[in-house]
């Protein structure tokens, strides 16, 4: 059980009386045996294993194969002069990793780093997430995608503000049958047909509405139709004015102006084929609210089992038989949905290209962090399969929804209907499966063909392949593109209280937590991602909340007003502090990450030196969760990238890791001895030898070791110089402190050099 209470407790053994018969009897020693106490939360005390600062100073560095838990440096260099980078975000389609930048700048980074600019937007690196094999990137009053990644990408600019109902979906509603029935058949059914409304002012120029109303059989009469224009009402629509077309009905292009009153059509005697209506948008008078369309057939001259049909086109002329259409294969090529009446009345709401989304995000801006404003528009992938973007609305902050399905068109289908919503698909060749939630609605696009809408997608539909379904339904894939659909995009799905703005969001089981900045503090703000509002709110202790992460299950998060401040959520309305970092500046969300059971927190800090920095918290060895200060750079770090050689950046440019360019510092605790003493010996051992045969060094690189004394009253610093066996250093102080001392390293050169533990530290209490 000994392994266990080490690492539950720490190896202990700081300070300790040697009595080796070599010591002076008067001379005392103190062994520093780990560093797993991490950075201590002041300088004059702090746990077993504790430092009070570093730079670059990583313990989970392998030496030998193995983590060394050492005092070991780290080292990057900057490749590129890409600068102020905010968002790093990979993908699941191939090894690049995406970045977007503070000044719009938005582009990729390939496995070799060369660098690709793809854009430069209007936006100021606002959010970026990556979703469905598309890229959401969010510039300061709108979200633009660019994708599909897996194909030939492309910009779609203001793709949320623009975001339209492009697919007309119908639904048929069986009413009553009370139509007359001739001939003595008595199977007749008559059904609404429904879709969504439309209003005047959402319509675009030029958008043709069309609609053939055709006999599916020779009709033995000349019927009347009769074509109503109406608004709706709570009731029922209610006609504003409608045309009437007598006689025998033919394919003809015919427009009819969406005007009052009766429009006369001039009918050419022939065949008893069909009559194609085209409503035009240039012709369609600003006259708001929603409109209807209702057809009314009577004489229709049909006998058992004939059939009528209503589809709506986007061609026009003889070619209309290509157009989308209400259709079915059950029977010859469509299923009638009024079947051998004499009269009866099919009404259909009109869409087209209906705004669904309807307006821009706001570009207030948020405070600032070391020259970077907060982004504004942070964008989180959720549990649900979802996107959530922070964004206001009339200085109150609220949260935008996207969410995208995949399409997958299917050919050479004899029977629809053994396809379900729900059931399970799953092509033959690629063994890919896939769940049906959707239909593009009651049209297809040809007699066998359906275009489906799938979810929980699992592999790559090949083109070609066999689909088959769990009721056996079956079809040829004509094509598959993933995340292409959007089905349940909207604004605003929660609202925050009056004057906190959304800056950081992560998941805790399956709710949605937010962090949000008011004018005078901060708070969480828990949601159950379905309910009108949220469940929960906590008011929090800092002026300033950044980042918020799910680690390990549990809720931690990121707050403090100039310096930062690692809180946990406990539950309730209770929040801990469990790490204050009184000499770190608060990170930006993209600079927090989760990675190896750690919690990476890019920044700057003040002590030992000014510098930008990553914070770690947490180590791969299983060892206690404390603070180390891991990566260095000259400048704020704004954002770091883990799946592409572990990259950071700052306003100084793009960093990668390397193994030639050592900066590092590291300093010990401080040791207080509250009494004049002598430190009489220091002897400190490395991992790798630092001079070859003939004593010299074979690189650049530098240990210094700098003697504190009395809170820096003296400082003693040294080069240095091998003792015999080449792998360690001693150091023979001459000066006398009075209150206490602390060791401060220097590793600079290109070679890695790690110091090993135990560093033993001689010394004497002067009388």
């Amino acid at each position: 059980m000994l392994g266990e209470e080490r690492i539950r407790t720490l190896p202990t053994g700081v300070i300790k009386l040697n009595t080796k018969t070599n010591m002076d009897r008067n001379q005392k020693e103190i062994l520093i045996t780990n560093i797993f106490g991490g950075i201590s939360p002041t300088l004059n005390f702090g746990e077993d294993g504790s430092y009070i600062g570093s730079c670059a100073i990583d313990p989970d560095t392998k030496v030998n194969g193995r983590i060394s838990g050492t005092i070991s440096p780290t080292s990057y260099e900057q490749f590129d002069e890409l600068k102020d980078v905010l968002w790093f975000e990979p993908n699941d389609k191939d090894t690049d990793t995406y970045f977007y930048t503070q000044d719009g700048s938005f582009g990729k980074i390939d496995a070799d780093k060369n660098i690709t600019t793809i854009d430069t937007l209007y936006g100021s690196g606002n959010g970026l997430k990556y979703y469905n094999n598309y890229y959401y990137i969010a510039v300061d009053d709108d979200v633009h995608r660019y994708g599909p990644i897996d194909g030939t990408p492309s910009m779609e600019e203001n793709w949320f503000s623009e975001l339209t109902s492009e697919n007309i979906i119908y639904q048929k509603y069986l009413v009553d049958d009370s139509v007359p029935i001739i001939n003595g058949y008595s199977g007749g059914e008559i059904y609404d047909i429904a879709a969504q409304p439309i209003s005047s002012s959402n319509l675009v120029n030029a958008t043709k509405i069309e609609f053939l109303v055709n006999g599916m059989a020779k009709v033995s009469a000349s019927p009347t139709l009769k074509i109503s224009f109406m608004t709706n009402s709570d009731s029922a629509p209610g006609a504003v004015f409608s045309s009437y077309i007598d006689g025998a009905f033919r394919y003809s292009y015919v427009e009819i102006p969406f005007v009052s009153g009766i429009q006369t059509i001039t009918i050419d005697e022939g065949t008893n084929d069909g009559y194609l209506l085209q409503l035009l948008q240039e012709q369609f008078e600003s006259t708001p609210g929603t409109y209807w369309i209702q057809f009314e057939v009577t004489n229709s001259g049909t006998e058992n089992n004939d059939a009528w049909a209503v589809y709506v086109g986007t061609e026009t002329g003889s070619s209309v038989i290509k157009t989308r259409r209400y259709e079915d294969s059950s029977w010859g090529e469509w299923t009638p949905y009024t079947v051998g009446s004499s009269s009866f009345s099919l009404s259909m709401k009109v869409t087209g290209k209906e705004l669904s989304i309807g307006r821009p995000l706001s570009d207030k801006e948020l405070p600032t962090i070391s020259g970077y404003n907060i982004p504004n528009h942070s964008i989180f992938l959720h549990g649900d399969n979802s996107l959530y973007v922070c964004d206001n609305l009339l200085q109150n902050g609220t949260i935008n929804k996207i969410k995208t399905v995949s399409k997958l068109t299917l050919d050479s289908i004899y029977d629809r209907d053994k396809f379900l919503i729900g059931e399970q698909v799953k092509g033959e060749t690629s063994g890919t499966t896939a769940d049906i939630m959707g239909f593009a609605g009651d049209f297809s696009i040809s007699a066998y063909e359906q275009e489906v809408y799938v979810i929980n997608v699992s592999g790559n539909f090949e083109e070609g392949e066999t689909v088959t379904g769990t009721t056996q339904g079956e079809g040829t894939v004509v094509k598959f593109e993933e995340g292409i659909q959007d089905i349940a995009t909207e604004p605003s799905v929660l609202n925050l209280k009056e004057g906190y703005m959304p800056v950081c969001m992560t998941n805790y089981g399956t709710d949605l937590v937010i962090g949000a900045i008011g004018t005078e503090d901060s708070k969480l703000f828990f949601w159950d991602t379905f309910s009108t509002s949220f469940y929960r709110e906590i008011k929090l202790p800092y002026r300033y909340i950044t980042s918020l992460v799910n680690y390990n299950g549990e809720l931690y998060f990121i707050g403090g007003n100039d310096n930062f401040s690692i809180c946990k959520y406990l539950g309730g309305e209770t929040v801990q502090e469990i790490f204050h970092c009184d000499h770190g500046t608060l990170p930006l969300p993209g600079s927090v990450k989760i990675n190896n059971n750690q919690i990476l927190i890019g920044s700057s800090q003040t002590f030992p030196e000014e510098r930008g920095c990553v914070w770690s918290w947490g180590l791969r060895a299983t060892m206690p969760d404390r603070l180390h200060n891991i990566i260095s750079n000259p400048e704020y770090i704004s954002a770091i990238a883990l799946d592409n050689g572990d990259l950071i950046t700052s306003s100084d440019g793009l960093y990668k890791k390397t193994d030639e360019v050592y900066d590092s510092i590291f300093c010990s605790r401080v040791f207080n001895f509250s009494q004049p003493f002598t430190i009489n010996k220091i002897t400190i051992p490395f991992s790798t030898l630092l001079s070859d045969d003939s004593g010299e060094y074979p690189t650049e690189t530098e240990v210094s070791v700098i003697l504190h004394y009395d809170n820096d009253r003296i400082t003693d610093t040294h080069i240095a110089e091998l003792d015999d066996d080449g792998r360690s250093f001693s150091i023979y102080p001459i000066h006398h402190g009075t209150t206490n001392f602390y060791i401060e390293f220097k590793i600079i050169g290109d070679k890695f050099v790690s110091i090993n533990l135990p560093i033993r530290i001689i010394y004497t209490i002067d009388e």
